[in-house]
């Protein structure tokens, strides 16, 4: 079914370029139906009044989703402050638990930090007004130990090739 409706979010701007990259300029989130469902039951058919206490400043772009005409019909158009911020922050853990994750993945196999975080900001496509450096590397040291045990922790070092099992 075609994509013929959109709704504008404020999101910050790492939060755009990851949405952007990995799901088109107008991103259809049915390709990570984590994303997509939570989406979907944030969505809503009546416009609510905003709420005055939620402060929306901090983000500082904007994305436009693309939904169907059968979301929009059966679902709903509207996303109140709340719902942007829920949003938001649920993309940015994703994000972050990403990166956490592939930077041990890359520690396992370079000692510095640095160049890890440097490759990862590449990976991504972040650039230094996107995602500080600073600020992925304050919030690995401060938050790695939360994911370890995600982590490919029994790696060796020296693995050069995934040993094969199946000798018939």
């Amino acid at each position: 079914m075609a994509l013929d409706f959109t709704i504008k979010i404020p999101c910050k701007p790492y939060i755009r370029k990851y949405l952007v990259n990995n799901f088109g300029s107008k991103p259809d989130l049915k390709a990570d139906p984590v994303l997509y469902h939570f989406f979907l039951r944030l969505l809503d058919r009546n416009l609510k009044m905003q709420e005055n206490r939620i402060d929306l400043s901090q983000y500082k772009s904007n994305i436009t989703i693309s939904y169907t005409h059968n979301v929009f019909k059966h679902i709903g158009f509207n996303l109140n402050k709340t719902d942007i911020k829920s949003f938001n922050q649920l993309v940015e853990a994703y994000i972050k638990k990403q990166m956490v994750l592939k930077i041990d993945t890359h520690l396992k196999y370079n000692d510095n930090l640095a160049a890890c975080i440097r490759t990862i900001q590449e990976e991504f496509s972040f650039s230094e007004d996107d995602f500080q450096f600073e600020s992925i590397k304050k919030y690995y040291v401060r938050n790695s130990k939360f994911y370890t045990i995600f982590c490919l922790t029994s790696v060796p070092k020296n693995l050069t090739s995934v040993p094969n099992n199946n000798q018939d």
